[in-house]
């Protein structure tokens, strides 16, 4: 009886064993945003016990949260708690999904109390951290990571998760300081340099992302972790060509770039004098009992063409842009998002092509990363002729029910802001302005009024209705002013003559 039972022990050993490598697999399939393999290493996957359970629900929720599902993902990672009430990791993730949407109390009281069980849990310091962060508390968020960092300065895990945390919510420059400081000290470390590389990557640093990011996959290797290893391969691979092709007979190229870049910050130190002289701004061509309503937008494709909200120009008779040195175009209406809240309009005579603003490729909309929206709110009480800016952050990377084509911002909103653009302190387009929540109809329906709750729409839906998008990403911080007067030629103020006289 003994040797049966032996056996089936042996055989259980081994199956735990087996699945202790599928769930590491998933684990790094996430890391890497590949979901369908992670879900389908998942789905062959038979726990054989409670703590299996469990964690096959804690990579499910694992999967929904990165997803932009939060609500799914909360349920996931409630039930990994339950389950396995003692894994501090469970209950992190429980934790942050509760911050996510919002309920800040809940994931702090089940932070500390995960900490005060074990100190060593990063993943509840990162959810303390960010919380703290979101009050307004950046310094004391900061603080925490910093003596995480001095009680273990060998901490790999610890580096790239502050390495994140500056990254995201403070500074890119930062978070590359700390990881170079570490590597320094220890130079085969893998995480810290694929993400001392991606970061790089973010910036445009091409050169250095490969250099960090190679050094990265042959560690990887030789550790055995083949998906990572891969992942940065694959990624290296779609720049192999890019890279000779600068190498052989691209410096001229690089040099012109170089010179339009110089340019346009030269350009941008001053306000243009042409609109120092309210005479030049060209009037609206509006009869007398006429209506129209007005909205924001900006000028892209070579100067030619306009991104606002579809809302803004439904139901227009005549359509006219003016931009902020008092340029007036006509415009009409080119295409129209069936899904987003999204229109293109051409002009009937281009602008400038240097006001044209190009929309970055795959430029993601980061929680904690700073937001500048520019527009004409309220154009018949605060004057039409200069657009507004309004400072937030990026609160969350979703929208309402977390819809995954917007995302929440604190920046204020107004009416006349829609369809305006939604800028990063360096100059580049996160999306555009699209709707603010109705305080009235949630104070009538939930009993409370909500703060700081506005919506933009991310670049990469604008990108899906024009079907370009650009490789160039500036990485230069602009003081506020010099933000404004940068883009003053480019957002322009929308005209809807919805009725028009004979």
């Amino acid at each position: 009886m003994s040797k049966y039972v032996a056996i089936i022990l042996i055989n259980f050993f081994f199956i735990s064993l087996s699945h202790a490598d599928e769930f590491k697999n998933v684990e790094q399939y996430i890391s890497v945003n590949k979901y369908s393999l992670a879900l389908q290493t998942l789905k062959k996957i038979s726990p054989q016990n409670k703590e299996e359970v469990a964690r096959q629900s804690y990579l499910i929720g694992e999967i929904y949260f990165a997803l932009g599902n939060v609500t799914k993902a909360e349920d996931f990672f409630s039930d990994a708690n339950m389950k396995s009430p003692m894994n501090g990791t469970y209950g992190s993730a429980y934790a942050k999904a509760m911050m996510a949407l919002g309920k800040f109390n809940e994931a702090k009281e089940l932070a500390t109390r995960i900490l005060e069980e074990d100190f060593n849990v990063i993943e509840s310091h990162i959810v303390l951290a960010t919380i703290d962060e979101r009050l307004g508390n950046l310094n004391k968020a900061k603080n925490r990571f910093e003596e995480l960092i001095r009680l273990q300065p060998q901490s790999e895990i610890m580096h790239v998760a502050y390495a994140e945390f500056l990254d995201v919510r403070v500074n890119s420059y930062d978070a590359i300081n700390l990881l170079k400081k570490y590597i320094k000290r220890y130079p085969e470390s893998p995480k810290a340099l694929d993400y001392l590389g991606n970061t790089y990557a973010y910036l445009d640093d091409i050169e250095n992302a490969i250099i960090y990011r190679s050094k990265a996959a042959e560690l990887y290797e030789l550790r055995g972790q083949q998906i990572y290893s891969n992942s940065i391969n694959e990624w290296l691979s779609e720049y192999e060509k890019k890279t000779k092709a600068i190498e052989e007979d691209n410096k001229n190229e690089i040099v012109e770039e170089e010179i339009v870049e110089e340019e346009i910050v030269t350009q941008t130190q001053k306000p243009a004098l042409k609109y120092q002289d309210p005479n030049l701004i060209d009037p609206w061509p509006i009869k007398s009992g006429e209506y129209a309503y007005t909205g924001s937008g900006f000028i892209t494709s070579k100067g030619g063409e306009i991104i606002t909200n579809r809302h803004v120009i439904e139901g227009a008779k005549r359509l006219y842009v003016r931009n902020g040195l008092g340029e007036l175009r006509a415009a009409e209406i080119l295409k129209l998002s069936e899904t987003d809240d999204i229109a293109l309009l051409k002009l009937d005579e281009p602008f400038n092509s240097e006001f044209s603003i190009e929309i970055p490729i795959n430029y993601p909309a980061k929680p904690g990363q700073e937001a500048f929206v520019i527009g004409y709110p309220l154009a018949d009480i605060l004057g039409e002729n200069k657009p507004s800016i309004t400072q937030g952050i990026i609160s969350k990377s979703t929208g309402m029910y977390d819809d995954p084509n917007t995302f929440q911002i604190t920046a204020k909103l107004n009416q006349g802001n829609s369809g305006g653009p939604i800028f990063t302190r360096e100059g580049n387009i996160l999306g555009i302005a699209v709707a603010k929540i109705d305080k009235t109809l949630m104070l009538q329906e939930e009993g409370m009024i909500p703060e700081d709750v506005n919506f933009g729409i991310p670049s990469n839906r604008i990108e899906a209705l024009t079907g370009k998008a650009s490789e160039k990403i500036y990485s230069q911080d602009l003081d506020l002013e010099v933000l404004y007067e940068s883009v003053l030629p480019s957002v322009v103020m929308i005209l809807n003559v919805v009725n028009v006289q004979e």
